[in-house]
């Protein structure tokens, strides 16, 4: 497979939709993919979101451009890089799909988690999360527009630590999923 970084104008033609070519510096700060590790199936826009599909039995790597944290719906592991060109990085661990979804109202959006995305939601006072299999002593590192009034785990509530312009919330290492709620 020919690297996306080489040859990126081709992919952020499909991530865009546009069949003229994207160079340099006319590259548009849109959303959009700029790399995957192996086969992708297929690249479309849906209503909640951009969504890749990738064939795989190992492990398979991406990462998008976006200038805000988003939530990738379906990735095992995302951790977003203001520093290092606004980069979302995720990989999964099988073929599936994933949908890089962004907030409407609250500007959530995740920094860095090492669990499963299964279902991410939003009402104008609440963020939903349902994680899957969270790995021993993580975090759920996020940002919201506003500072979270209180975080659910399970129903439970949890200490939440400012990092930043940023938050932290433990995660319990459990097989499973996981509810979340963060109440703004």
């Amino acid at each position: 497979m020919v690297s996306p970084r080489k040859y990126g104008a081709a992919w952020e033609t499909l991530a865009t939709g546009r069949n003229d070519r994207i160079t340099g510096s006319s590259v548009p700060c849109s959303t959009r993919l700029i790399y995957v590790s192996k086969n992708l199936e297929s690249l479309r826009q849906e209503r909640g979101g951009l969504a890749v599909e990738v064939i795989s039995k190992a492990m398979v790597r991406m990462a998008f451009h976006s200038d805000t944290p988003g939530v990738m719906v379906g990735a095992d592991y995302q951790d977003w890089h203001r520093r290092c060109g606004h980069e979302l990085e995720a990989h999964v661990t099988s073929g599936r799909t994933v949908v890089l979804r962004k907030a409407r109202t609250s500007g959530f959006g995740i920094v860095r988690a090492a669990a499963r995305v299964l279902d991410f939601n939003e009402t104008s006072s609440t963020v939903s999360l349902t994680l899957e299999n969270p790995a021993a002593d993580s975090t759920l590192r996020f940002r919201t527009d506003n500072p979270p009034r209180r975080v659910l785990v399970n129903g439970k509530p949890v200490n939440v630590s400012r990092a930043g312009d940023e938050w932290e919330a433990p995660l319990p290492a459990m097989q499973g999923k996981v509810a979340v709620v963060v109440e703004l």
